[in-house]
């Protein structure tokens, strides 16, 4: 199965009847080998993303099902649209899909300009993909001081201790004073430099965040609501689209409509 497939689907909790949002990504491990959690968001009310276990999620034509409690995710949010990078500095385009089974265990990634990688192909998963090229790449060793000469250790005295290197220890500069918060307000965290120059006026920085996978993508159709074109046909999804999708309650369809 594709993942993108999966996105904007309901997940439904078959013991309390009820949906608990929709599908908006997954979490691989370091070296994109096995799905291991559903992430959804709920729409309406953007609370905190839940995540459950790939392999307690049952997964249907229209739904997914769950009838377990979700979970803290471990391992690495899967990149969609991230940028593809070779050990030796080469893009290589940018992930589109994961093909995998119904067990988690991923068959292949696919890139926005139809190359195939496998999971032996995969160096690390992050904010972005590292493949294989023709640099080998390896973690670096820890590293030991080096021994006394054998003539030196005998030589020194019983009581004296071996010399040992002294290690920097380095001070952390002051953290600057902040005027404190009043009691009962949480204050919010100020946008990034990098957020404010890329999107426009007015655009939810959160919002596109969590629906970035669908930045370049195409709609298929008409995005309507209430007989209202919102969206025409061949319309390439930017910030505003979803933004726009956003308001309307229509971010569900845009994303099944979208390739």
């Amino acid at each position: 199965m594709q993942l993108t497939d999966l996105l904007a689907k309901p997940l439904i909790h078959l013991t309390e009847a009820k949906t608990l949002g929709n599908v908006y990504g997954f979490w691989t491990d370091k070296h994109f080998r096995r799905i291991r959690y559903v992430q959804i968001l709920d729409e309406e009310t953007y609370a905190h993303p839940l995540a459950y276990a790939w392999g307690r999620v049952r997964v249907g034509q229209d739904a997914l099902a769950v009838v377990s409690d979700p979970q803290d995710p471990i391992g690495v949010f899967v990149p969609f649209k991230g940028a593809i990078y070779d050990t030796d500095g080469a893009a290589k385009g940018y992930l589109q899909d994961a093909v995998c089974t119904g067990t988690g265990m991923v068959d292949h990634l696919v890139t926005t300009d139809g190359q195939v990688y496998y999971p032996k192909d995969v160096v690390s998963v992050g904010d972005i993909l590292v493949v294989r090229g023709t640099r080998r790449v390896s973690r670096p060793r820890k590293t030991s001081p080096p021994a006394l000469p054998l003539e030196e250790a005998f030589n020194l005295p019983a009581s004296a201790p071996a010399p040992v290197e002294p290690t920097p220890v380095e001070v952390p500069a002051p953290a600057p004073q902040l005027e404190p918060a009043p009691s009962g307000i949480i204050l919010p965290r100020a946008p990034l430099p990098q957020e404010i120059n890329a999107l426009p006026e007015g655009i939810n920085v959160r919002l596109v965040g969590d629906y970035s996978f669908l930045l370049g993508r195409t709609l298929t159709g008409d995005l309507v609501r209430h007989g209202r074109v919102l969206l025409p046909k061949g319309t390439i999804i930017d910030e505003r689209a979803v933004s726009l999708a956003r308001t309307e309650g229509q971010l569900v369809a845009l994303t099944s409509l979208s390739v």
